[in-house]
């Protein structure tokens, strides 16, 4: 699995949801990357 991100190598992650239509922010933060698949094929949050 290669990171997409730097904060995942430390366990950490920068969460960014958004609108598909509006492009609206509807989440950021960061959190831990445990049950989260990157690629864009999967996030369980």
């Amino acid at each position: 699995m290669i990171p997409l991100v730097e904060e995942n190598i430390k366990g950490q992650v920068q969460l960014e949801l958004r609108d598909i239509e509006s492009s609206k922010v509807i989440y950021s933060g960061k959190g831990k990357s445990t049950g989260i698949e990157y690629g864009g094929e999967m996030m369980k949050l």
